[in-house]
């Protein structure tokens, strides 16, 4: 297999660096605010670092023996069979 890149002709150098130049003078002329942003960690630092209510309903699935489905473990062993013998033909 080969592969012809365009580089000797400019590629996509010009265009990028084109493109890095344009933003930067935008956000020069651009005055930006961050009143959004300190709206977004007030509203983060409102919510509880530990969540009980998921902690005690992963303590009640791994106490369940019956958790995951037989349903669910055999159609991943399946996935990760077919997976397996992928790599093997390659």
């Amino acid at each position: 297999m080969q592969i012809h890149t365009n580089l000797a002709s400019g590629g996509l150098n010009k265009v990028v660096g084109a493109e890095v130049k344009a933003r930067s003078a935008n956000l020069e002329k651009s005055q930006v605010s961050f009143a959004e942003s300190d709206s977004l960690d007030q509203s983060l630092s409102k919510i509880p670092d530990v969540r009980t209510e998921e902690i005690s309903r992963a303590r009640a699935l791994v106490a369940d023996p019956s958790y995951p489905p037989r349903e669910t473990i055999r159609r991943l062993s399946n996935l990760l069979a077919l997976e397996m013998v992928g790599r093997t033909e390659e």
